[in-house]
């Protein structure tokens, strides 16, 4: 009774939307348009590391998954989420990564899970770093132990703002491995909110593998669709794709 006086006070939005939710809506957080609508990546592709794209680039992750392609009402529940104070916006948005971490990463005994780390000024002027709730979340839902691996040492320029040659160059030395655990011959899985040239991820990676990680695995919200085939990611269909998808079959 008390709940749906309250719902009736203060009524469920669409995170994607925001136009008021159904009381009798199933979904708390997506109403019935947007969940048929959501711009899903299709389950024909995965974003996997290509090591042909570029010679030059060396990998230090194995994966990366995503939910979403970043468009439309995509894009702009994960702008709220970052920049206009929806950080209960952690749950609806972790939860679908959860059902995407399970289907693909399923047989992946994963030690740790850990995020990207913002500069601690940026994250203090925010009130909250969007990545570490996601992966907070995750680390309860999967039973994962959660670790703050990664520290930001650099307060580097915003990679969406640059193109891809600078992004690269931006995001270099910007993190240090925090120290705090342990990590020799573990598996890690990093969360993000978007993946777009894989720079940053990839940095990130990086530093954890240097200090002794066996295997880096990744997962983001979304994703952008592939524009430039030099970014250091990029698609590979059903034919190709022989890691994951053979591994999920066998386990289904």
């Amino acid at each position: 009774m008390l709940k749906n006086i309250l719902d009736l006070i203060y009524p469920r939005k669409c995170i994607f939307c925001n136009n008021i939710l159904n009381i009798n809506n199933k979904n708390k957080y997506v109403c019935e348009t947007c969940a048929k609508t959501l711009a899903f990546v299709e389950d024909d592709f995965v974003f996997v590391n290509n090591k042909n794209l570029d010679n030059n680039i060396k990998f230090y992750f194995k994966d990366c998954i995503s939910v979403f392609y970043y468009e439309s009402n995509i894009s702009k529940a994960i702008c709220d989420f970052k920049f206009r104070n929806k950080d209960l916006y952690f749950r609806p948005l972790a939860s679908y990564m959860l059902e995407n971490i399970k289907k693909y990463y399923n047989n992946i005994n994963f030690d740790f899970i850990t995020y990207i780390p913002m500069f601690s000024s940026r994250e203090k002027e925010r009130g909250y770093n969007q990545a570490a709730l996601l992966a907070k979340y995750l680390s309860k839902k999967l039973k994962i132990n959660f670790a703050c691996l990664i520290t930001k040492i650099k307060d580097n320029k915003p990679q969406h703002s640059l193109t891809l040659d600078k992004r690269r160059i931006n995001i270099q030395d910007v993190y240090k491995f925090s120290g705090n655990k342990n990590i020799k011959d573990k598996t890690i899985l990093i969360i993000d909110d978007i993946i777009t040239s894989g720079f940053t991820l990839n940095e990130a990676a990086k530093v954890l593998k240097l200090s002794g990680a066996k295997e880096i695995y990744c997962a983001t919200i979304a994703t952008t669709r592939i524009k430039n085939k030099n970014s250091l990611l990029n698609y590979i269909n059903k034919n190709m794709c022989d890691s994951l998808r053979r591994k999920n079959k066998e386990y289904e």
